[in-house]
């Protein structure tokens, strides 16, 4: 029953991915693009999850099932980057300061460090199956999910100074609706909605990009009259 609705969850992330993608030609940010590539990873874990009682246990399904991770632990901390973009973009002053966008890189990389090593580093995947969801699970992973926590934890962290600028105030509300589904006691039901609270927060993220003014283009003819 669950596959069906990651089925519907893709759909609904590669309508998202569209939108980003039309975005970033828009605007041509870097956190615009990273918030696309992210997009494009859940896209890419949702739609894997939706077909993996179709194509069944296998090398297939394994190797399809490799890139889930890796995507996770390698994109997800650079929402951090693109929030921190955002922010500079809406004008919160710390924000344009050099060592904000040095320390908004550092972080970002950090987490995909910790990612790296404590998801990677030891990943010995395992075939499971969970609410009719065949799917390989992670059973080299140590500790707790340190890159989700730490990147949407700082995502709410950044939001926070939208409210100060009055500018855009559901990024916070966001990061703390996902949290709360993380908190869900049956695990099925925790990864399905946990699975769909998460485009709510890439909906608000991609939202908060469209009321972000446009990087303007150079004109060709600008020596002209």
């Amino acid at each position: 029953m669950s596959d069906y609705f990651y089925l519907i969850y893709t759909a609904f992330y590669l309508g998202l991915l569209i939108w980003g993608i039309i975005l970033y030609q828009r605007s041509r940010r870097w956190g615009t693009l990273l918030i696309v590539l992210v997009t494009a990873g859940v896209l890419y874990d949702n739609l894997i999850l939706s077909v993996g009682s179709r194509l069944g246990e296998g090398d297939l399904l394994f190797w399809l099932s490799v890139p889930r991770f890796a995507l996770h632990q390698l994109l997800l901390p650079w929402l951090i980057y693109a929030v921190y973009e955002q922010l500079r973009a809406a004008g919160v002053t710390w924000a344009q300061r050099t060592w904000a966008r040095r320390a908004a890189l550092a972080l970002s990389a950090l987490v995909m460090l910790v990612g790296i090593v404590t998801r990677l580093w030891t990943m010995q995947l395992q075939i499971a199956e969970m609410d009719g969801v065949l799917r390989y699970i992670n059973v080299g992973a140590s500790g707790p999910f340190w890159v989700s926590i730490l990147s949407i934890g700082m995502v709410g962290v950044l939001g926070i100074f939208y409210g100060f600028k009055k500018v855009w105030p559901w990024t916070t509300l966001a990061a703390l609706v996902v949290f709360a589904g993380e908190g869900i006691g049956d695990e099925a039901m925790r990864r399905l909605l946990g699975s769909g609270l998460e485009i709510v927060l890439v909906v608000v993220l991609l939202l908060a990009e469209s009321r972000l003014p446009m990087r303007k283009r150079k004109s060709r003819h600008h020596g002209e009259d």
